[in-house]
């Protein structure tokens, strides 16, 4: 019978929740700031020392403006608590206009300069005021701030003022950055590998003490894998329904998932004609794919026009070269033990000479409500071709599925492919934290002891232990062995270095021919800033605009004012390629006299930019800080002159 094929892909979103990683860093989120009960003599600097009490909030001098009873600011609630960041609330009554500066009060008198105040205007029928503050420390550097200063003022009557101090109790914290760290993992062996370190070369190796988990039937109870011929027909005939384990006869001393060594799944099918010498394989699962050099470039969200988002997604089963050879290399081991002397065993996707018949309509109609003509999904024919999906989709369905990749669920479903006898079902995953998207994390066995281990990934690393395949040696035994050592889970963020030390595993292991494949068992930590960072770099701008950069360059400004650094905000809708909210991006500038670009802007069809900038230059004495200043040039050169002018005032 002819095989009918029959390929099924559905994308489901599950329930998720939204959770912050650093929203509540000193446990302030949320919190109504109490008012500290502090002497009127005294200076905001001089405020450091206990807890206070808390008083009644005085009342702001009306001056006949308004016939309100109560006047002034009523409560200061934060919203966010970031390691960097802190945004309160300022609720206020009773004002037709005022300024109202916040700033805080810093444990080390050289912190000072790294949280800058903040001022806004607000006018009655305005509360509440959101004032952020940002601090730029040096790094792997902890600020306390006890207190928070609100300062309310008559921009019309300069002596018309009232100081508020709320209590506050916020840790600023800055980490130390990735490619400077370096961690040292020393390897605890588990079980048989312990006794490795004892043992010479040539000796045999320890039985570790469990079997590998499976459920696929053991090839020796199979009814025989009959010897191929010298002669005959070779041809392969299709899977046969009896499939044997890819790691039978495979002992460990710890339990793991088996798909940790390679994406190749644990049941393989022998060809109906043996003597083909063909097996059919299947991948674990398909995911979103990230390299070093390219990252994600098989995902992208382009804005189109009309409120149109498009999505592309290619994912792929990540099985790689090595990861055939050592496959290749588990098939003949296990045909030795059969007494099958098999030199070259092929090996096909299982089901990747079918025509493909898929069916997502139904379920993106009814999770997305996305209209079924604006879908297209092509399944894989092989080992390298992706499984491409792409749909658009309205603004709102955009955020929906942004927030769940943001949030570690991503969009999960399942793949289902075969003939009338055999159904394969594998797992789909469009999420950029799922493990499987970074491959196997393999270390060169002459090598891993000096190169170590650099973390490539954009999300940080829990490493949890080092596994290592070995031949046991002995002739015609299918038998392989997996010698595991614990790391003790020390967590690599991006970029960050770590090194092993491996003083109980013997020199001779680094270069023995029983050694089959090192690798490290890990995962990935969660990370929604790494999420958003992620997802602004693959997101391109609304069709038939261009992206544009902003050019600014520093004339004198680091040398005239002995800057330890010079930072520029820009913020504008354009940074936003869908331009339905007003983002912010910043650069750093070490040096007078280089172009600093920071970008992109996406000005859409008449090109023209529109944003705001502020400059902050910190020295060994202050932070200075301009206000915000609106510009439609794509250059702006800054100097010292530019500087005084912009703040009315000469800069020491």
């Amino acid at each position: 019978m002819k095989p009918n094929p029959a390929i099924l892909l559905s994308l489901l979103v599950v329930s998720f929740s939204v959770m912050g990683q650093y929203q509540n860093h000193s446990g302030l989120k949320n919190k109504k700031l109490r008012l500290a009960n502090v002497d009127n003599h005294q200076t905001f600097d001089q405020v450091q020392g206990g807890l206070p009490s808390e008083e009644k909030l005085p009342d702001w001098p009306s001056g006949g403006k308004s016939t309100r009873s109560k006047s002034g600011i009523d409560s200061a609630i934060v919203l966010d608590d970031a390691p960097l960041q802190l945004t309160v609330m300022i609720y206020f009554s009773g004002v037709s206009k005022a300024n109202i500066q916040v700033s805080v009060a810093t444990d080390k008198a050289q912190a000072k300069s790294y949280i800058a105040s903040q001022m806004v205007t607000v006018m009655e029928g305005q509360s509440p005021a959101e004032i952020t503050l940002k601090a730029i420390m040096p790094e792997n550097m902890e600020v306390q701030s006890k207190f928070l200063s609100v300062e309310m003022k008559d921009p019309e009557r300069i002596a018309q003022q009232k100081d508020y101090i709320f209590s506050l109790g916020k840790r600023w914290t800055s980490q130390i950055k990735g490619e400077n760290l370096v961690q040292v993992i020393n390897l605890e062996p588990i079980g048989s590998a312990a006794s490795l370190w004892q043992l010479a070369a040539a000796d045999p190796l320890p039985n570790p003490s469990k079997a590998a988990a499976g459920t696929t039937p053991s090839l020796a109870t199979r009814t025989g894998i009959p010897a191929p011929g010298s002669t005959g027909d070779k041809t392969p005939r299709g899977p046969s329904r009896q499939p044997f384990s890819l790691w039978d006869n495979i002992k460990t001393d710890i339990d793991f998932e088996l798909s940790d060594i390679n994406n190749i799944r644990t049941e393989i099918y022998p060809d109906i004609n043996p003597a083909s010498e063909t097996f059919y394989i299947s991948p674990v699962a398909y995911n979103l794919r990230w390299n070093k050099e390219e990252g994600y470039q098989n995902f992208k969200v382009l804005y189109g026009t009309n409120n149109e988002v498009m999505f592309h997604a290619g994912l792929d089963a990540g099985i790689t070269s090595k990861q055939l050879e050592t496959t290749r290399y588990l098939i003949r081991k296990l045909m030795k033990a059969q007494n099958v002397e098999m030199l070259s065993p092929k090996i096909q996707l299982f089901g990747a000479n079918t025509a493909p018949a898929m069916s997502l309509k139904s379920d993106f109609q009814g999770v997305f409500q996305i209209d079924p003509s604006k879908l297209d999904v092509t399944a894989p024919t092989d080992f390298t071709s992706p499984l491409q999906v792409s749909w658009s989709t309205d603004n709102k369905t955009r955020d929906m599925i942004v927030l769940a990749l943001q949030n570690g669920v991503g969009l999960n479903g399942t793949l289902t492919f075969g003939t009338d006898s055999i159904i394969r079902k594998i797992p789909v995953s469009i999420a950029f934290n799922d493990k499987r998207n970074y491959g196997k994390i393999i270390l060169e066995k002459g090598t891993w002891r000096q190169s170590g281990w650099q973390n490539p990934f954009p999300y940080p690393v829990k490493i949890r232990y080092m596994h290592a395949l070995l031949d046991n040696g002995v002739r015609n035994d299918g038998s392989n062995y997996i010698y595991s050592w614990n790391c003790n889970g020390p967590v690599a963020p991006p970029s960050s270095r770590v090194n092993f030390n491996g003083a109980k595993i013997p020199q001779w292991f680094d270069n023995s021919n029983k050694v089959i494949q090192i690798w490290l068992e890990y995962d990935i930590m969660p990370c929604p800033a790494c999420t958003q960072t992620l997802l602004q770099s693959l997101t391109t701008g609304l069709s038939g605009s261009s992206e544009s950069n902003i050019v600014f360059q520093s004339m004198d400004l680091v040398s005239s004012l002995d800057a330890k650094l010079v930072q520029v905000r820009v913020k504008s809708t354009q940074a936003d390629p869908a331009h339905n909210r007003e983002a912010e991006i910043s650069a750093n500038i070490t040096k007078d006299g280089e172009d600093m670009r920071i970008g992109p802007l996406y000005p859409g069809q008449d090109k023209r930019l529109s944003y705001q900038y502020k400059i902050i230059v910190v020295n060994s004495q202050a932070q200075i800080e301009t206000s915000w200043i609106s510009e439609t040039s794509p250059q702006v050169y800054l100097n010292k002159a530019n500087l005084e002018r912009i703040m009315g005032r000469p800069i020491k």
